[in-house]
């Protein structure tokens, strides 16, 4: 529930993100959308939350939430790849 409700919250920047191209506005939807991210798709959002923050970051504390979200979703990505390597071992 918590995380719903911190992707709901980020969903609402997508429209308003000026800085973000047509595309990384779209591609930032899609990606909120998703339970899972690999890891490209975890850095790509990370990417996103990057530049939002350094052209909205004084003034949008939901850029900040964006980038810390993307942060903790390469964690899991990064941490769900090495769990699957080990498990060919």
């Amino acid at each position: 529930a918590d995380v719903a409700l911190v992707k709901s919250e980020l969903r609402r920047l997508a429209p308003r993100a000026n800085p973000l191209t047509e595309e990384e506005a779209r591609r930032l939807r899609e990606l909120l959308d998703r339970e899972e991210l690999s890891l490209e798709e975890a850095e790509e959002l990370r990417e996103i939350a990057r530049k939002l923050v350094r052209e909205r970051g004084h003034e949008s504390e939901l850029a900040w939430k964006l980038l810390m979200y993307a942060s903790i979703m390469r964690g899991v990505a990064l941490r769900k790849m090495m769990g699957e390597a080990r498990a060919q071992r």
